[in-house]
């Protein structure tokens, strides 16, 4: 703003032909950037949309470079003022315009909600969370089931894992990532929870519609309100608990392969947090022998090592996978079959169970088969590859998993079997256990510090918190300082020496801050000198011209261009406006005399 600034002021400085060689810049570029292909917001088929992008530059182009040649060339000050109003209104238009274009452009990628939808769809949620806050004021996370966009809970007032910002630690997005959840780029969406991940994070309530069956079976309700119901996971833990330092030496290197499965890492970390106490696995998996696979007509499987790639038929037809099981066990059972790269599925589920019931009056008994058929939703893309639940399943259910093909190509590792279930006994086992460990009893917070009592039984305890872990923040047990260190990559950690009941306060400040304290201090510092400086310098100046008798019209950051018009402007005498009936009688007397002065060159001529 500031080089424009100055640059205006000073335009007539400038040569037509300086001006008409940016000019002819802009053109070009804008015109081979139309000829080339490349990943773009506002592309079209890979290349810049026309219209929008390429004829709005030249078109805009051209008339701000005939606008300024006009505005050099005027010699009245008050036709320059009045060009410079067009040029204004142009470039507003143009601004206009160009931020339409991409609008709607990242309306194509991201798709805005218009804002009756969203405000409905916020307001029928708040009455849910208002009573759930109500109800349970403590400090907790919470999520839910339904979504408009990414940053909802912020909208809600919910603390979650769902959010998206382009500075989160990409530790953190890996993270979430590998506790099943659906975590990519730079955001992440509560799709993919289930009793384990939620607990070990603290997700102790989550909301979806009254007699969802999307819930875990796990889950009670607890609140409701309107539509909505806030069903409460019994496991959860606090934001911080006790484990075993046994996670000092998680082995995150075995899980770094992508057909590492979710299942396998998520018992590996309560077993870490529990150490020797506990030995058994929580997610068991439906052995490959019991699963049997069915490829449609249309699709074709080709194996190879560790992976089997299914690719559709080009006609585009429907192309599906499908497994088929019997469950072994009355409990929660999910599906996850990793990648070997994105691409993008419909899972549906299918299951029958044969009732057998005793019919008293035909003294016999009579045998039912119920039926349940359910979409789970888009799954291994780039922002969907996260632990579907496919429902609860009593023993000898049989269950169809299908997967319907949607990109070219499907490869998918092998070694693993793609579906598994919770062993409701170790679930309950394992959190009861790390229930009782210390648990981080929050009393207040703000958005940067929570302050609240632990109690310990051993020395040298080591507190697992679920906070990312950054060098900002700073743990004070009893007052004290005592340092913090990194657990499964990304999040922070640390050990409380004594036992009993301690005072515990986590504090945030990022490292930038106090650079950016230090830098914009040194900043204002010296603007402050060299403001002081500059008007001694003035006044100094002025109190030598006045001892030379020489008036001193000059003042600093002048611009040339605006002062002369100011000056031209003071000198111009007032033209009073002249009414119609003024403008055409004077009109008439110049037609009028023009003649007779015509008549008289003719007169003389003759003679």
């Amino acid at each position: 703003l500031v080089l424009a600034y100055k640059g205006f002021g000073n335009l007539r400085s400038v040569s037509e032909r300086f001006l008409l060689g940016i000019s002819a810049f802009i053109i070009l570029f804008a015109t081979v950037c139309n000829k080339l292909e490349f990943e773009s917001y506002v592309e079209s088929s890979s290349k810049l949309l026309e219209l929008q992008t390429v004829w709005l530059t030249v078109i805009v182009t051209i008339t701000l470079l005939v606008l300024l040649c006009l505005l050099i060339r005027q010699k009245s000050a008050r036709r320059r003022e009045n060009i410079a109003g067009i040029l204004a209104a142009v470039v507003c238009v143009e601004i206009f315009c160009s931020s339409l274009g991409c609008i709607v452009q990242y309306d194509k990628d991201v798709a805005y909600s218009s804002y009756s939808k969203y405000n409905n769809f916020v307001g029928d949620l708040r009455p849910v969370i208002s009573a759930l806050k109500e109800s349970d004021d403590g400090f907790y996370r919470a999520e839910k089931l339904v979504h408009k966009k990414y940053n909802d809970n912020m909208a809600l007032g919910l603390y979650g894992v769902s959010g998206s910002t382009s500075t989160l630690n990409v530790e953190t997005i890996k993270f979430l990532n590998k506790m099943g959840y659906a975590s990519s780029s730079h955001h992440s969406q509560y799709y993919g929870g289930n009793p384990v991940n939620d607990s070990l994070l603290g997700i102790k309530y989550v909301i979806d519609l009254q007699n969802s069956k999307n819930i875990a079976n796990y889950y009670t309700p607890y609140v409701s309100e309107g539509k909505y119901t806030a069903y409460q996971n019994p496991y959860a833990l606090s934001i911080a608990y006790g484990v075993d330092s046994a996670v000092t030496d998680f082995d995150t290197e075995r899980y770094s392969s992508s057909y590492e499965h979710y299942f396998d890492r998520l018992n590996d970390m309560v077993s870490a947090m529990l150490g020797d106490r506990f030995e058994k696995d929580i997610f068991i998996p439906v052995a490959k022998n019991d699963i049997s696979t069915v490829v449609s007509q249309d699709c074709q499987k080709y194996l190879g090592g560790l992976t089997v790639t299914y690719t559709p038929a080009e006609d585009g037809s429907y192309n599906s996978v499908t497994y088929t099981f019997t469950a072994d066990e009355d409990a929660e059972y999910y599906f996850y079959a990793p990648p070997k790269k994105s691409a993008e599925i419909e899972l549906y589920v299918k299951s029958e169970i044969k009732q057998t019931a005793y019919d008293e009056t035909d003294n016999a008994e009579s045998t039912t088969i119920v039926k349940t058929d359910r979409k789970i939703g888009k799954l291994l893309g780039s922002n969907t590859k996260y632990i579907a639940s496919l429902g609860y399943f009593s023993k000898g259910e049989t269950v169809s998993v299908t997967m319907k093909l949607l990109d070219d190509e499907l490869t998918v590792y092998n070694n693993y079997s793609h579906i598994w279930y919770i062993d409701s006994s170790s679930l309950d086992e394992a959190f009861v256990m790390l229930g009782e460990n210390p648990q981080f009893k929050v009393v207040e917070y703000t958005e940067n510090n929570l302050v609240g009592t632990i109690s310990t039984q051993n020395v040298n305890q080591t507190i697992q918190t679920t906070i990312p872990y950054d060098e900002g923040w700073s743990v004070y047990v009893d007052g004290q300082k005592t340092e913090i260190f990194k657990t499964f990559d990304a999040l922070m950690a640390f050990e409380i020496d004594e036992a009993g009941e301690h005072t515990l306060e986590v504090k945030y400040e990022p490292e930038i801050y106090k650079i950016g304290v230090v830098i914009s201090i040194i900043g204002i510092s010296v603007f402050t000198l060299l403001c002081i400086l500059d008007t001694i310098f003035y006044f100094t100046l002025i109190r030598k011209k006045s001892s030379q008798n020489t008036a001193y019209s000059d003042t600093l950051w002048m611009l040339s261009d605006f002062d002369e018009d100011h000056e031209q402007m003071l000198c111009e005498p007032e033209i009073p406006s002249k009414t119609l009936k003024e403008r055409l009688t004077g009109l008439w007397q110049r037609i009028t005399s023009k003649q007779t002065k015509n008549k008289d060159n003719t007169s003389e001529g003759d003679s």
